[in-house]
């Protein structure tokens, strides 16, 4: 797995699930958005911000749903 680097202006990550292939992960971020990143290329996927704070995120064992 890579290590991708972090911006100081990117909010605190408070949950996180990783895919069972280790390739993606999800994650629930302060400013009441969830992400999903790539740990391959880098690319990641922002979802909208929620109406309330995201106080945890899962991923199913096969890693179709989240």
């Amino acid at each position: 797995m890579k290590i991708l680097p972090l911006s100081k202006d990117m909010p605190a990550i408070l949950w996180f699930a990783m895919h069972p292939n280790g390739k993606l992960v999800l994650t629930g971020l302060e400013n009441q958005t969830a992400v999903i990143w790539n740990t391959e290329n880098n690319r990641y996927k922002v979802f909208s911000k929620n109406s309330a704070a995201i106080n945890t995120v899962a991923m199913s064992k096969d890693g179709k749903y989240f």
